[in-house]
């Protein structure tokens, strides 16, 4: 590949490349990786500077850190990815609330305008206006979910519960952001997925892939949506059919307390017996509450119930 690496940067590159238990490795993960190897070199004399540059400072201690960690030639020079790469493992070092941009830049994270604002109201800043960086990167890592390589979406898709076919799998690709190094955001591609209703899920699997989806369930709640889905005989669902039955569980939220008004104000009028048998069925959490479009759902899937037609011109109720 006409790349001449030292013995150091052979060893390091060795050491951080993903292994099989044949000791072999996929050369688009040996390809990858060698991007840390090639580029600019800095001299690690200078290295304080560039990450002031950067936007981080270091103390002495994390300079110090961050120096054994790095793979310097003979000539005391390093390559700035490996460094970019180290820094990011490493998190260590202090930012400056007005260099956060900087920060970003720099170290190749690109956040959309919603993930920006997202990272900003979460961070807690110091009185000196100052944050340290693990923090950024473990808020930035909790927005986007962190990084995936393209070549393993599938994978890890298929982990969680969720297959595609080839032309569903090719469709998402073409609509996610891909980084030069091939990855993609975990968050991203699952909204991805929400947004073009792809694949297909396993039910057994639904609680891990709701807490991927961003979707908060109660234990109730998620139990009564694995009874309501259409699954096949083999206990799977489209994704299209799950994005369906969890349009219920989102909205506002309805206090039972208040049912018997509510069903007045719709034109519904249920004897004690009927209101008691409707709200044994409903998925109530602790609080009492229920999803209004949940409500909603099973009252017009109610089958003993009375309609009051309400007279006024202006509110003719419901037929």
């Amino acid at each position: 590949m006409d790349m001449e690496l030292t013995e150091m940067e052979k060893e390091d590159l060795v050491e951080k490349l993903p292994l099989d238990g044949n000791k072999k490795v996929e050369l688009r993960n040996l390809l990858n990786s060698l991007k840390n190897y090639t580029g600019k070199k800095i001299d690690v004399n200078d290295l304080l500077r560039v990450m002031r540059d950067m936007g981080i400072e270091l103390n002495k201690k994390e300079e110090e850190t961050l120096l054994r960690a790095l793979p310097v030639d003979d000539a005391g020079m390093v390559f700035q990815n490996r460094l970019l790469e180290e820094v990011k493992t490493r998190k260590g070092g202090m930012v400056k609330v007005n260099n956060l941009d900087t920060v970003l830049g720099s170290l190749g994270i690109k956040l959309t305008d919603k993930e920006h604002e997202s990272l900003t109201e979460n961070l807690p800043l110091t009185a000196d206006g100052k944050i340290h960086l693990e923090k950024v990167l473990d808020t930035v890592e909790s927005i986007t979910g962190g990084d995936i390589d393209v070549c393993h979406v599938a994978n890890v898709l298929k982990e969680m519960g969720i297959t595609l076919t080839d032309n569903e799998h090719r469709d998402l690709l073409e609509q996610l952001p891909i980084s030069a190094d091939e990855k993609v955001h975990k968050n991203r591609m699952m909204d991805g997925l929400k947004s073009l209703s792809h694949g297909t899920v396993d039910v057994n699997k639904i609680d891990t892939i709701l807490k991927n989806m961003g979707w908060k369930l109660t234990n109730d709640e998620i139990k009564d949506l694995k009874k309501n889905v259409p699954a096949d005989v083999h206990g799977r669902v489209s994704m299209k059919n799950l994005l369906k039955g969890l349009e219920a569980f989102t909205g506002s939220k309805f206090d039972m307390r208040f049912l018997p008004a509510m069903m007045n104000k719709m034109g519904l009028e249920l004897t004690d017996k009927e209101r008691m048998k409707l709200m044994s069925e409903l998925p109530i959490d602790e609080s009492g509450k229920i999803y209004k479009n949940r409500l909603l759902n099973e009252v017009k899937s109610f089958e003993d119930r009375y309609i009051k037609c309400n007279d006024d011109k202006n509110d003719p109720g419901i037929s």
